[in-house]
């Protein structure tokens, strides 16, 4: 048996209570000494041993879970010991916090592992490797600086999704479910069921990106209804929507669409071109014959009537700003949304583990 199974505190001479765990072909045994504290603090493990009618515990997890013959003998063990010793990284931790869920412990005691693991943000664990953008390359520091953009590790994310859920780590959460929803388009495989569909989530929020730049279309178009109407040709002829028409005509055809991948759609539509660059030793001086002749009495005429034609390939720095205000309205409905959504799973995640512990008191 390995020395991470044996209790290291006082106690009997012999175990109480010994799991044989089995993950698979992989078998292992865990001694628990203290299974008085395992039944108050887990309600699945005390299912399962009152269950039994010998001392022994035959505990078998899902060949294709996450959650291994190691993850589920480090929580037996730490579960009795009432002390943590360790620090793991974010992998190790979300497998540990997936096999707490599972079995309905009460999470408190870990919390402290969570605060102190390393990394503790998807975008602090990128190695040269790893390059999951949710951004296409650019030199333009304003879409950069986007809240949907920049570097993330997707697999860190869904990882430090779990632990921030599991254990009640709010501000980790609101991190990080800003990145698994609007901050790529990768699947999030979270390490443990923890009863919400990120997939239905995504589909809901896609809808309200939409609906913000609908409505925002329309206060446009009170204002400016060529631009209005220039605006919605262009996010329909990229597939980003038929804006003359609501949401439920347009969800059939949006429907492939994440909310990162749209909001990476609405930025490349919307944004002004970036500048092309001219080095000096490229750029030739105009000569006197390459100005072009200029109608100096018609130019007149038009300056008088205001009837100046736009410049070619260029739109009026007053067009572009209503443009960047879309942008900016979306950055602030996905704050305001992952904040909010952040709320809504915090408060489910605690509703769940304070029934656990009703059931608990109620059973002692």
């Amino acid at each position: 048996m390995s020395n991470d199974s044996q209790i290291m505190e006082a106690g009997p001479s012999t175990p109480i209570v010994v799991f044989q765990i089995s993950h698979g072909a992989i078998r292992r045994e865990q001694n628990v000494r203290y299974p008085d504290r395992l039944r108050r603090c887990s309600l699945g493990l005390r299912r399962l041993m009152d269950n039994q009618v010998t001392n022994e515990i035959l505990l078998e997890l899902d060949s294709t879970s996450c959650i291994d013959c190691a993850a589920a003998a480090w929580v037996l063990d730490n579960l009795q010991r009432q002390q943590l010793d360790v620090r793991p990284d974010p992998r190790t931790l979300a497998t540990h916090c997936a096999m707490l869920w599972k079995y309905k412990c009460i999470p408190d005691q870990f919390k402290d592992l969570g605060e102190s693991m390393q990394p503790r943000s998807s975008s602090a664990s990128l190695t040269n490797g790893d390059h999951q953008s949710s951004m296409a390359p650019s030199t333009s520091p304003s879409r950069s600086s986007r809240c949907w953009g920049g570097k993330k590790n997707s697999e860190t994310c869904s990882q430090l999704v779990t632990i921030a859920f599991v254990l009640g780590l709010k501000d980790i959460l609101e991190d990080e479910i800003r990145t698994a929803v609007w901050g790529t388009s990768k699947t999030m495989n979270f390490a443990a069921d923890l009863g919400f569909d990120i997939a239905a989530i995504r589909k809901n929020e896609l809808q309200k990106l939409f609906e913000c730049v609908f409505y925002r279309l329309f206060e446009i178009n009170d204002e400016n209804e060529k631009l209005a109407k220039s605006i919605r040709e262009i996010l329909k002829k990229r597939h980003l929507g038929n804006f003359s028409k609501r949401w439920p005509l347009n969800a059939a055809a949006l429907k492939d669409w994440t909310p990162h991948g749209y909001l990476r759609g609405m930025e490349n539509a919307l944004s002004a071109p970036e500048p092309e660059m001219h080095s000096r030793e490229t750029r030739t001086p105009a000569g006197p014959k390459d100005l072009p002749h200029i109608n100096w009495p018609n130019l007149v005429r038009k300056a008088t009537k205001g009837t100046f034609p736009a410049a070619t390939g260029k739109q009026s720095g007053g067009d572009q700003e209503k443009k960047d205000a879309i942008l900016e309205e979306l950055e602030r409905l996905v704050d305001e949304r992952r904040r909010q959504l952040t709320i809504d799973l915090i408060t489910e995640r605690n509703m769940k583990v304070q029934a656990w512990q009703e059931e608990l008191d109620r059973l002692e």
